[in-house]
């Protein structure tokens, strides 16, 4: 067949808006009518010896976090590590923390801190330095042995994994498998 050139057409300027356009009316912010309200402790005996029972149930959180050569850019490691940072207020006496760092090799800097430990906490954070390759495997099951070792019962018990990716994920399956199975 013959293929025949046409030229584009010229692209045309769109015609200036002929009338302004109206301002937006003043917009004011108020607050919802009925804010979620916080939980209300549960008091449980009112004699002398009297305790409090909250609704949120005990934390045990396996921090597992990827501080390879790859982790470096400033919107990976350094991101990662202040919004842990954010997050730690939150955390409570009766809550655990564990923290497990991997690269060639897994290491394990908190096992089963109380989560009201937060000046330790962030210490602990501060000297994490990302460097050295992505070895995922031993670090996930050395999380999954600490999740065990520390186990709430009837509480939350998570693994909380944070990394970019880069590495061989084929052995992960199953281990969370396993993990799975055992409500973690």
């Amino acid at each position: 067949p013959d293929l025949k050139w046409v030229p584009e057409k010229p692209l045309v300027e769109p015609e200036p808006a002929t009338q302004p356009v109206p301002a937006a009316p003043p917009m004011t912010l108020v607050p919802p009518p009925n804010p979620e309200p916080a939980p209300i402790p549960v008091v449980v005996d009112s004699g002398p010896n009297s305790s409090t029972v909250h609704f949120e149930k005990p934390n045990n959180v396996i921090f597992l976090l990827d501080v390879s050569y790859s982790m470096a850019e400033p919107d990976k490691l350094p991101l990662l590590l202040g919004s842990i940072r954010r997050m730690l207020p939150f955390l409570r006496k009766e809550d655990l923390v564990t923290l497990i760092s991997f690269a060639t090799d897994p290491r394990l800097h908190l096992n089963g801190v109380a989560g009201d430990q937060q000046k330790f906490i962030t210490q602990t954070l501060d000297i994490l330095k990302a460097g050295g390759k992505t070895e995922g495997k031993k670090a996930l099951q050395l999380a999954f042995n600490c999740a065990n070792a520390h186990y709430i019962q009837g509480g939350n018990n998570v693994v909380v994994m944070a990394t970019d990716g880069k590495m061989d994920r084929s052995d992960f399956r199953s281990l969370m498998v396993v993990a799975a199975k055992k409500e973690i």
